[in-house]
Order: C-alpha cells, then sequence, then structure tokens
C-alpha cells in the first residue's frame, strides 16, 4: 500500500501525529479508535514511516520520528508526558467505543459521562502521550 490521500480528498486542516512506535500504533488506532489505514508509505530501511488514516471521512497522518521530515519531531510521550492538547471527536455510540477502546488495552480515563455542554464522552491516553477525547452529541 502507498500513498492514497491526495490534497483534493483532505479536509483543510489535517492532524499530523509523530508516533513512537509506528507498528504498535497501527494496531491501536485501528483496534481501540476504529480508525480505518488508507495507506503508508515504507523506507527500505526504516519500515513504515508514514501512515494514512480515515475517521468519518476526516484525514489523520502520522509519522514514525525517525519518518519523512528533518525536524526531529518525537511523540509528545518522548517528552515527559501527555501533549498539552485534546483530539475531540464525535462518534456515533461513545460508549459502545469507549469499551472497545478499553478491550484494546487503551489507557482510558474512567467511563463516559454526560457533560454539562450536553455531549457525553471519555477521555483516554493513546501509547505516544497524544489525549483524546470521544463524544457523542445530546439529543437535545
Amino acid at each position: 500500500m502507498t500513498t492514497t490521500i491526495k490534497p483534493d480528498q483532505a479536509a483543510w486542516f489535517s492532524a499530523y501525529l509523530t508516533v513512537a512506535d509506528m507498528q504498535e500504533s497501527i494496531a491501536f488506532y485501528r483496534d481501540a479508535f476504529g480508525f480505518s489505514l488508507t495507506g503508508k508509505m515504507e523506507d527500505e530501511e526504516k519500515g513504515i514511516v508514514h501512515t494514512e488514516w480515515t475517521h468519518q471521512e476526516q484525514v489523520i497522518f502520522m509519522a514514525a520520528p525517525e519518518g519523512v521530515t528533518e525536524g526531529g519531531e518525537k511523540a509528545p510521550g518522548a517528552m515527559g508526558g501527555v501533549w498539552p492538547l485534546t483530539f475531540y471527536v464525535y462518534v456515533p455510540d461513545v460508549d459502545a467505543h469507549y469499551e472497545t477502546a478499553k478491550a484494546a488495552g487503551a489507557k482510558v480515563g474512567g467511563p463516559p459521562k454526560d457533560q454539562f455542554w450536553g455531549d457525553r464522552s471519555y477521555e483516554v491516553a493513546d501509547p505516544s502521550g497524544y489525549r483524546w477525547m470521544f463524544a457523542t452529541a445530546s439529543a437535545n
């Protein structure tokens, strides 16, 4: 599989995450979050250095630290903890999503709960140290 996402297929804003371990991340994002791997780039010496994912028709890019740029990027966990931002993602059924993520070994912060702003959500940290919040919008 090679890169498949073209600029005209991506939103004007797409996340590009540096992950600590590409093989672990591929399994985690597929099994815990239900993201779909749509493309990857491999280097003969370095292995998989870039992946492309979709979730609900949105694009997410990921790179290995030894990947495709020369900027010396690191995953948040390599810098001492969880990155100080949260990726907020809507899913159709946050309770089912939580159970799937938990069963896949995700570090969840607790079960979903109703929030004062109307969503039902839960927080989780991925293996690279990024913080995610998955939510289902309130029917109100």
